[in-house]
Formats: C-alpha cells, structure tokens, sequence
C-alpha cells in the first residue's frame, strides 16, 4: 500500500523539493497555514488507511491525504473547484 500512496502522490504537480509525505500532524499543519483547507470527510482503507478529505470552499482548493497505520500521511490527490454536495451531507437513499 505504501509505494502505491509515494507513488500516486509523486505523480502531482508539488514543488520539486517538497516531500508528499509527513507525520500526520506536520500535514495538517500544512494544509490549513498554506491552502485554508480544514477537513471534510473520512474514510477508512480496511485497517490499511485512514483517507480524508480537506478543501477550502472559499478557494475551491481540496487535497485528499491517506495516512498509514504508522502516523505516516501522504498527499493521494490535489485540486481545484471543490464543491460541497447539495445540501451539505451524503444521501443514504441509495439514489
């Protein structure tokens, strides 16, 4: 799981010196001093990965970060023109 998360992350457009992978923690950080992101939603890989969701509705920015077991977290995907789904919250209607 882990070369497949280094691989896909390595694959975005970040600055050349920059590591797509970081204590969760220091993530964070990141994400909320240099975009304004702030959680969204969370998931879970089996017992393999947590994966969440960050965006900045203001700036339409979004980055998904997927975190190991060992607090490790990397940076799966980053975007633009995030929009939040109507009415605030998933349907569990099977729609």
């Amino acid at each position: 799981m882990r070369p497949l998360l280094v691989a896909a992350a390595l694959a975005l457009p970040i600055p050349a010196q920059a590591d797509p992978c970081a204590p969760r923690a220091e993530a964070l950080v990141q994400l909320a001093q240099h975009y304004g992101e702030a959680l969204q939603a969370t998931g879970l890989v089996g017992d393999r990965a947590l994966v969440e969701l960050f965006a900045n509705p203001r700036t339409g920015s979004w980055t998904i970060l997927a975190t190991l077991p060992s607090g490790l977290s990397c940076v799966v995907a980053a975007g633009d023109a995030f929009a939040a789904a109507p009415g605030g919250a998933l349907s569990d209607d099977g729609a």
